[in-house]
């Protein structure tokens, strides 16, 4: 049961990571490129959610 807690724990933590990662790129490109912004949010929206 602690094995599998601490694997789940491991494998959200690793999401989170990912999702962070992905923010900060969609953040840097946002700033690029302001004229997507609404497009790239309404697709990252789905990622997010």
């Amino acid at each position: 049961m602690k094995s599998n807690l601490a694997q789940f724990l491991n494998n959200s933590e690793k999401i989170l990571i990912s999702r962070a990662k992905n923010l900060q790129q969609f953040a840097a490109t946002v700033a690029r490129s302001p004229k997507l912004v609404r497009q790239q949010f309404a697709a990252f929206k789905f990622l997010i959610l």
